[in-house]
């Protein structure tokens, strides 16, 4: 951008949100990232991440989710629960599956494919404990 160019304007959330997550940045750790149309599930329950890239609240809510993937991480509890992120741009076919209509939602689905429990928005850590709690 040049002198003269106005920087586009952000909203303070926006801001928060890209200096938690990184501009752009691919989710990393214990939280595995979909990419085609094919949700694998592999453990007894899988949490199901779904985001966009433009999504601030989804911003904001990927370390905390990433926070609590690595608690059970550690616990070495994957073949009770996993969690997986989906881009709802990239992978739009998921989402429709899914009956997705905002981002950020988690949707816990069992073995059998069955979704088990849905949570839509962004929430703080402990709504987000209590709902993994109850898988």
């Amino acid at each position: 951008m040049n002198e003269s160019t106005p920087r586009p304007r952000r909203s303070l959330g926006e801001w928060i949100a890209t200096k938690l997550a990184g501009e752009g940045s691919a989710p990393t750790g214990p939280v595995r990232e979909i990419d085609g149309d094919v949700l694998e599930v592999t453990a007894h329950h899988t949490v199901v991440s779904f985001w966009a890239p433009w999504c601030g609240p989804c911003r904001m809510m990927r370390p905390l989710i990433d926070e609590i993937a690595a608690e059970h991480d550690e616990r070495d509890q994957h073949e009770r629960l996993e969690f997986v992120r989906v881009n709802v741009d990239a992978n739009p076919g998921i989402a429709a599956q899914f009956r997705v209509m905002s981002v950020p939602t988690l949707v816990a689905v069992d073995a059998d494919g069955t979704v088990s429990a849905r949570l839509p928005g962004l929430v703080p850590k402990r709504e987000l404990d209590a709902f993994i709690d109850r898988l």
